[in-house]
């Protein structure tokens, strides 16, 4: 892991600075270190609610199929800071982390996310990959990324997520995400809602940028590595992504990079035992918890569903309970982490039925468990840092093999 001084200096920046949704602080501090973010490789920016991973990771394991060099920049990470800047699909390591952090450590005023995106700027600047792929952390108009100029950028599904931050209508958030949208510079997006989709089409034509509306694929094939009926929409944004830089003549040479790609926590799926099948999702907002039920109803019509949820502070979390227990009259709630976990007593007042509590080692052992009566499905979800904090757990303690 991550030396934990500089995971615990990372997130004293989150208790102590919050989240900055500006790019004042952004400004100040390229120009103090000679403006990095204009020497980078061609850049790939991507923006949305729902599916930015997956986006980054088809793309980025279809890249390398074509045998280009490829850099990463994606947020939160699962278990450490290192899995967020990735070279041709490898993070950083622990070293190189610190030697970065040190450049930069001594800007008191950043946030986190800010200190992270110059480290970023700086790595990439000197690693120089063919493609550099970038997610933004939160909307995309004043997010911390957004000083770049792209070669291509890409909205994935909006949602409702972040309303504090973005507003709180799709319009409103669609038009913070639509921020990412630069001049003559081609977009692409996805299904969206027509109220997103409208603020996008105003946007790409007051900048004069071709808009690509991705054609949607009719299925994941069984041999895909990221699996779950959603990742159709995500899958169509890569493959439109790939055809724009290389042309239709390429996709069939990406095909292999398409199947290997990996997202972990995006509808991951491990087989404890030959009666017990565990779903690890991610899902963060009600549109994402939708869909992952969705694709549990359709390929495990018959099985007995257990749901762990766990969410994390400050998440607007009713709507996605309300989904949850009505899915599952066996939902528990998993208080994961004392400082950034939403506490079993707020998620009680959001919940229409009695829901029980569980720990993290209950949990563990749950995950584990042989149903000997039933065909079982767990599904692990909420918070992607209650998600790695399982995945962490499971893979010190436990032999569980996961892709």
């Amino acid at each position: 892991m991550t030396k934990p001084n500089i995971t615990q200096a990372l997130q004293n920046r989150v208790t102590a600075q919050g989240i900055h949704y500006s790019l004042e602080n952004v400004h100040d501090s390229l120009i103090q270190w000679g403006n990095p973010h204009l020497n980078l490789p061609p850049i790939i920016h991507i923006a949305g609610t729902n599916g930015k991973g997956s986006v980054v990771a088809f793309i980025e394991s279809a890249l390398l199929s074509l045998g280009y060099t490829t850099g990463t920049y994606t947020s939160p990470h699962l278990i450490s800071y290192c899995e967020r800047y990735r070279l041709n699909g490898i993070p950083i390591s622990e070293s190189e982390l610190s030697h970065y952090y040190d450049k930069v450590k001594h800007l008191q005023t950043a946030t986190e996310f800010e200190l992270l995106t110059l480290m970023a700027w700086h790595y990439f600047k000197d690693k120089q990959p063919d493609y550099l792929i970038i997610e933004t952390g939160l909307g995309g108009r004043l997010d911390a990324t957004n000083v770049i100029t792209p070669i291509l950028s890409i909205i994935t599904r909006i949602g409702l997520d972040h309303q504090a931050i973005l507003g709180d209508t799709i319009p409103k958030i669609a038009a913070e995400k639509a921020g990412i949208i630069k001049p003559k510079i081609p977009i692409i997006t996805g299904i969206q809602k027509p109220e997103a989709l409208q603020i996008i089409k105003k946007e790409a034509m007051q900048k004069n940028s071709p808009l690509i509306i991705a054609s949607p694929v009719t299925e994941i094939p069984t041999h895909y590595t990221l699996q779950g009926h959603f990742q159709k929409e995500n899958l169509s944004i890569a493959k439109a992504a790939i055809t724009h830089l290389f042309g239709q003549e390429k996709l069939k040479e990406a095909e292999a990079g398409f199947a290997a790609a990996t997202n972990w926590g995006r509808y991951t799926t491990i087989t404890p035992n030959q009666t017990h099948t565990v779903i690890f999702d991610a899902g963060h907002n009600e549109d994402g918890i939708i869909a992952t039920l969705e694709t549990i109803k359709t390929m495990y019509p018959n099985r007995h569903l257990r749901i762990i949820v766990g969410f994390k502070q400050q998440k607007n979390a009713r709507e996605m309970m309300s989904r949850l227990t009505k899915a599952s009259q066996d939902t528990c709630y998993c208080e994961f982490d004392s400082q950034w976990a939403m506490s079993y007593g707020e998620v009680c007042q959001l919940s229409d039925i009695p829901l029980p509590p569980i720990d993290i080692d209950t949990t563990l052992s749950l995950i584990l468990k042989h149903h000997p009566n039933t065909q079982e499905v767990t599904l692990i979800t909420g918070s992607i840092y209650f998600i790695g904090k399982l995945k962490e757990l499971l893979q010190i303690g436990y032999s569980i093999k996961t892709p």
